[in-house]
């Protein structure tokens, strides 16, 4: 069974699918952490500021795996690059890197690939849309920017960036992400929508988790 999760940036899906994998003996399966990976890789490697055409052929050789089974964490050529993820240059780069059509095409097919008959709760922004169109139960979740950017500061903890900065980035990103070419982010028209604003964590898991039980995609 493949239960899809998806919505904008810190809407707090991350989070909701950790949790109710874990409630479901499910793997959590988070790919907005791959987009970061490889854009981490490509800072790191000095290839953000090169065309799309170059950054796709410099990266087409590259050795993909999961750190020990770990559905949440690539590794690139052997390397974690995690630390890495939510530092100011990620954030500010993993809009251009993941609106690529060949990183989007890269990661998909991963995706795709090592989900194979797992049960898994896969979150990201084009799930339920795009990577698993025919998933089991497909839920969207969003909330206020303003919420968003609470939770974003509070979770990357960095003194370099205040929660004003965080909410004009997220501001640009949902701008990015539902109009990009590629798989931009929107609602899947059978998904069920859930606002997390003024719900806590754990409303939100029971939820999702009373749907699937009942196997209902319809909100009542």
């Amino acid at each position: 069974m493949i239960i899809a999760i998806d919505g904008p940036a810190a809407s707090g899906k991350s989070t909701v699918a950790k949790l109710l994998a874990k409630k479901l003996d499910f793997i959590h399966f988070g790919t907005g952490k791959m987009y970061r990976a490889i854009t981490a890789y490509c800072i790191r490697k000095n290839l953000v500021d090169l065309s799309s055409e170059k950054i796709s052929e410099k990266i087409n050789s590259i050795n993909f795996s999961f750190n020990n089974h770990n559905l949440s964490n690539l590794l690139i050529d052997g390397l974690d690059y995690s630390d890495y993820y939510y530092n100011n240059e990620t954030n500010n780069y993993v809009s251009k890197i993941s609106c690529l059509k060949s990183i989007r095409e890269m990661m998909v097919s991963l995706q795709r690939k090592y989900s194979h008959q797992k049960n898994l709760v896969c979150e990201g922004r084009d799930i339920g849309t795009v990577v698993f169109p025919n998933a089991d139960f497909k839920f969207y979740v969003e909330a206020s920017v303003e919420c968003r950017a609470k939770r974003r500061f509070n979770e990357i903890k960095n003194d370099d960036i205040s929660l004003k900065d965080i909410e004009n980035l997220l501001i640009k990103r949902d701008n990015i992400d539902t109009n990009r070419e590629i798989s931009p982010l929107k609602k899947a028209e059978d998904s069920i929508l859930i606002d997390t604003t003024f719900l806590s964590i754990e409303e939100v898991v029971n939820c999702m988790y009373n749907k699937i039980k009942k196997g209902k995609q319809t909100i009542t």
